[in-house]
C-alpha cells in the first residue's frame, strides 16, 4: 500500500510498479529506528530492496506494471486442526445421580504434529506494502519522493505468537461436576 499524503490508505489503489519504475522514483533517505540502532537505508538500497521485496512475492512479481485487485494477494494458508477428547461419568451417591465430565483439549494440534504446519500469520494494515510516498519535490515540481522500509525476513507478515490463534500448540484439561 502506498501511503499518501491525505493519510488515508484505505481509498488508495496500489499500483506494483516495474524494475524500471523503481529506478525512476524519487526515494528519500529513509532512517529507521532511533539512537545506536538506527539504520540509515540509501536511496538506491531503498529501489533494490523494494524490487526484491516484489520479486519475492508470486503476486506482486506477477502483476508488475498494474494496479493491484481486491484481495489479490493473500497470506499463507493456515492450517488449525483442534481436537478433544471428553467422556463423561455418571456417579450415583444415595438417591442423586450426579455427573463428572472430564476434557482433554489439544489447540493447534497439527503444530504439535509438526513445527512446519499450525502457523498462523498475521499482517497489520501498515506492513502490507510498505511503501511511503512522503513528499513532493517542491509546490512547482509534483513529482513523488518515496521511502521504502524493507520487512524483515522480505515478508510483509509474521507469524501470530499471541496467548490465541497462536501458531504454538497448547492444551487444557478440564473437570466438571454437574448435580
Amino acid at each position: 500500500m502506498i501511503r499518501d499524503l491525505d493519510n488515508n490508505e484505505t481509498n488508495d489503489l496500489m499500483f506494483i510498479p516495474t524494475n524500471s519504475q523503481i529506478q525512476s522514483m524519487v526515494f528519500l533517505t529513509n532512517t529507521v529506528g532511533s539512537g545506536p540502532s538506527a539504520v540509515v537505508y540509501t536511496p538506491q538500497q531503498q529501489r533494490e530492496a523494494l524490487d526484491a521485496f516484489i520479486e519475492s512475492d508470486k503476486y506482486l512479481k506477477r502483476n508488475r506494471g498494474q494496479y493491484a485487485e481486491r484481495n489479490g494477494a493473500r497470506l499463507p494458508f493456515t492450517h488449525i486442526v483442534d481436537f478433544k477428547l471428553q467422556q463423561d461419568f455418571n456417579l450415583k451417591m444415595g438417591a442423586k445421580t450426579y455427573q463428572l465430565q472430564l476434557t482433554y483439549d489439544i489447540f493447534n494440534l497439527t503444530s504439535l504434529i509438526s513445527r512446519s504446519a499450525g502457523k498462523t500469520y498475521f499482517i497489520s494494515f501498515d506492513q502490507a506494502f510498505p511503501l511511503d510516498m512522503s513528499s513532493y519535490v517542491s509546490a512547482g515540481n509534483l513529482t513523488p519522493q518515496y521511502k521504502f522500509t524493507p520487512p524483515v525476513n522480505n515478508k510483509p507478515y509474521t507469524l501470530s505468537d499471541g496467548v490465541f490463534n497462536s501458531a504454538r500448540w497448547s492444551s487444557q484439561l478440564g473437570v466438571r461436576l454437574s448435580f
